[in-house]
């Protein structure tokens, strides 16, 4: 009898140790897994960030020459803008000149006909005075 309840409290000793290192095989297994997945994690995390850091990198570039080229646009609107109104006094001072130039040449004719009103005048008088 005394036999029978130490075989049997071998057996559960054993049965229990057996038990226990399934239970410490499946978690060592399970740490191995996480492990790796956390290897893998940190990783892409790694690999994220380079990216990341890339991405921003590369946006700050974009953003320079964004503002380059704004400023260049700015300075040639303001260029081509300042040439605008220097074209437009231009043709304005064109104009006026031509208004002058207009007015006299408007005078030199008045002036030709006058002349002419004045030599065909003085050309009737003569052949007036040659008859007589």
């Amino acid at each position: 009898n005394d036999e029978h309840i130490a075989l049997r409290y071998r057996e559960l000793k054993e049965s229990s140790a057996r038990r226990l290192a399934e239970e410490i095989a499946t978690r060592e297994a399970m740490l191995v897994t996480l492990r790796t997945q956390l290897q893998q994690m940190q990783s892409e995390r790694e690999t994220a960030v380079v990216r990341i850091q890339t991405l921003e990198k590369e946006l700050a570039e974009l953003r320079a020459r964004m503002s380059t080229i704004t400023e260049d646009h700015e300075y040639k609107l303001q260029s081509i803008s300042a040439q605008l109104v220097l074209a437009q006094r231009a043709r304005e001072s064109l104009e006026a000149e031509l208004r002058t130039v207009r007015a006299q040449h408007d005078e030199a004719l008045a002036e030709i006909r006058a002349l002419q009103a004045a030599a065909s005048a003085e050309h009737s008088r003569a052949l007036t005075d040659m008859d007589l």
